[in-house]
């Protein structure tokens, strides 16, 4: 996760404002898929609600 870009030291001053290009280059190694902004343009994204008891 660190070799993604992820800060994983402890403390207030630690930096979030990367992690979300750092999941996107994590889930890249993990599953070989290259995500370019063309790709993400031409998926389908299916979602779904689930009702709160």
């Amino acid at each position: 996760m660190r070799e993604a870009g992820f800060d994983l030291s402890e403390g207030a001053d630690r930096e979030f404002q990367q992690h979300t290009c750092a999941a996107f280059a994590l889930a890249e190694r993990v599953t070989g898929v290259r995500l370019t902004p063309r790709l993400l343009d031409s998926l389908e994204f299916v979602c779904g609600l689930v009702p709160m008891r």
